[in-house]
């Protein structure tokens, strides 16, 4: 189906049970009961348990969250289903049809994981009862529950994009009373195969892609061949000796060090996903690449992408620390402070990833399977689409704008502050000293969000994708080639590091 197909769905109708006839009344107060119960016990567990001290403990924490779940879970179907036996106009707006279905997959994954989380409860309580209240403090319950639901929500928002991506057209009927996915996987005029994928194969949709890469360009192959190679070569020397250093040398085992070492981490593991496979492109015949590859190198992208721009946050609010409170430095950037934030920053990336991964390839791909790209981008992805982009590419610029608005923010006060610390600092020894701790940082920031910015703070369909092209080389490989450049030729302990392992092999 290409474009915007003017049968497409609007509203929906929700059937319920109105082939049992005869069973309305009774299956209405069966409903209404049960939902009656369901909130007289919930609301009366979650009463008791916040009005009894003696209840205030790890195990019915986890019981009052489950309640509040079991609250919301009922209420999100139930009072519908009712309505529905009652009204003649059993319909509901695509919309609300999307919030249902994005409340249901928050809330009930959300259940699974906290029956996860009081097994674990459980079994340290049993298996390690001298520990238990050492372990189980406030503070690891509240962080256990915020992963639960920060993983419910990541799937449901995974779900909810695959599912309402999909193209809705002729019959509007759900044999259903609520907004499950199987019928409306049957009511999609657009192909559904990847959706049941993720969550009946179109025999015209596309299976593999064919990365064009640089084919245009025939008389540049060998040149951009020799400067791929030389800038990933680099980019590994570069990384892997910053790592290393880092690791043997106990003058670098500083925050701000442990930080930059991720940094190069994640700039070998976002190079060599790209990469590669280019370098590959150059030399093989049969420039080709599956869609669950495709899917898998833009899921990793995307996180490392996002794994970077967080860092960079990271790594500036360490920067504000060190220069705006010296004092209190070393006891507020502590250890596990510090692998709380670099845990944090991963599972915003991961969750952003997943979101447009899901987003991207819950659309329906056929006709041509050329890309003009030499790695999965989302831009020539949709061009590929044959279902209607409009909420791929509202989703796509929403979330990349929130992570590099949320980024840009936390960057940009952070510096506002230490450029007033600095300015404060009466001689020029001590400003050009603290300027020089975050100059290397700053550079960095400026060439990853600068480049990041054209790439996808605005994406559309119909931006110029041999410019796209070329901005990616810039930072799928430039930027993870100077990185390690910057952080040593403009870093004296860096420098002195080195020098110091270079006499000791010398020497030796």
């Amino acid at each position: 189906m290409e474009g915007k197909n003017q049968t497409s769905i609007t509203e929906l109708i929700l059937l319920g049970f109105a082939d049992l006839s005869k069973l309305q009344t009774l299956l209405f107060v069966a409903f209404l009961a049960m939902y009656v119960l369901t909130l007289l016990g919930n609301i009366g567990i979650v009463t008791l348990i916040r009005i009894d001290p003696q209840l205030h403990t790890p195990m019915y924490l986890f019981i009052s969250n489950l309640s509040f779940v079991d609250i919301c879970y009922s209420s999100t179907v139930t009072p519908r289903a009712l309505a529905n036996f009652i009204v003649e106009k059993k319909t509901m707006s695509l919309i609300g049809c999307a919030i249902q279905f994005f409340s249901l997959g928050l809330l009930a994954s959300a259940e699974s994981f906290l029956l996860s989380v009081m097994a674990y409860d459980r079994y340290t309580a049993i298996c390690n009862p001298l520990l238990y209240t050492s372990v189980m403090t406030q503070k690891v319950c509240i962080q256990l529950l915020g992963t639960a639901y920060i993983f419910s929500l990541t799937y449901s928002l995974v779900e909810t994009g695959n599912i309402f991506s999909m193209s809705f057209c002729g019959s509007n009927e759900i044999n259903h009373f609520y907004c499950d996915p199987l019928p409306l996987l049957k009511l999609s005029c657009s192909d559904t195969f990847l959706n049941e994928i993720i969550m009946r194969k179109n025999q015209t949709s596309i299976t593999e892609l064919i990365l064009l890469g640089f084919a245009d360009l025939s008389k540049l192959q060998t040149l951009l061949f020799v400067a791929f190679l030389a800038m990933y070569v680099l980019t590994l020397l570069g990384n892997i000796g910053i790592v290393t250093l880092i690791r043997i040398d106990p003058q670098l085992h500083t925050p701000m060090y442990f930080f930059i070492s991720n940094l190069s981490f994640v700039d070998i593991c976002y190079s060599s996903t790209v990469t590669p496979r280019a370098l590959a492109n150059f030399i093989v015949e049969k420039k080709s690449m599956s869609l669950i590859g495709c899917a898998i190198q833009f899921f990793s992208i995307g996180l490392l992408a996002s794994a970077e721009s967080f860092l960079l946050s990271v790594m500036a609010y360490d920067r504000y620390m060190a220069i705006c409170n010296p004092l209190l430095y070393t006891s507020v950037m502590t250890q596990k402070v510090c692998i709380q934030l670099l845990g944090t920053a991963y599972i915003f990336s991961l969750t952003y990833s997943l979101v447009e991964t899901g987003n991207i390839f819950s659309m329906s791909f056929c006709g041509s399977n050329e890309i003009n790209h030499f790695y999965c981008d989302p831009l020539p992805l949709l061009k590929l689409s044959c279902s209607d982009t409009f909420l791929n590419e509202i989703i796509l610029q929403t979330f990349a704008s929130i992570v590099i608005t949320l980024n840009t923010v936390a960057i940009f006060l952070s510096y506002f502050y230490i450029i007033s610390a600095i300015l404060k600092i009466r001689s020029a020894t001590g400003r050009q000293k603290a300027f020089s701790t975050c100059a290397s940082h700053f550079i960095t920031v400026v060439l990853f969000f600068g480049t990041l910015v054209f790439m996808y703070a605005f994406p559309s369909s119909h931006s110029s994708l041999n410019k796209n092209r070329f901005i990616s080389i810039v930072y799928t490989m430039v930027i993870p080639m100077v990185n390690p450049m910057i952080y040593s030729l403009r870093n004296n302990d860096v420098k002195q590091a080195l020098k110091k392992l270079v006499d000791k092999k010398w020497n030796s």
